[in-house]
């Protein structure tokens, strides 16, 4: 497994067990190494909206549609 996808389920874990800021940490890990991942993104902006931090959330969604501006399905 690459070591971007390592934090990625890492910070899935830690967000089941509801360790936000750990989870948001390793999301943000995973992105560094994989800035244009759709997935990590896309996880980034729920976890933000989970806890309601609207300005980060906006920004990773915004980021999404950066990346992947192709995909209408983020639009909808």
């Amino acid at each position: 497994m690459n070591p971007s996808m390592e934090h990625f389920e890492n910070a899935r874990k830690l967000e089941s067990s509801q360790k936000w800021k750990e989870a948001q940490s390793e999301y943000e890990l995973a992105l560094e190494q994989n800035p244009n991942s759709v997935k990590i993104l896309l996880a980034l902006g729920s976890l933000h909206s989970r806890r309601e931090n609207w300005e980060k959330a906006i920004e990773a969604y915004q980021n999404l549609v950066l990346v992947n501006p192709s995909d209408d399905h983020f639009f909808k």
